[in-house]
């Protein structure tokens, strides 16, 4: 596939789609990121599930 340099295949479980993005827009998970999903605005929860 077409992709630049630096860029990478993410795979999306499920779908088993596939997206090439760079370093800048992938963050790894840390421990504590579950407690943060209370920290996020409210419209993101519903825009979350609509993508499911």
């Amino acid at each position: 596939m077409r992709h630049d340099v630096g860029e990478f295949p993410v795979l999306f479980f499920g779908s088993n789609d596939y997206l090439w993005t760079h370093q800048a827009r992938v963050f790894p998970y840390m421990e504590g990121d579950v407690s943060s999903k209370d920290k996020m605005g409210k419209g993101v929860d519903g825009t979350y599930k609509k993508a499911l």
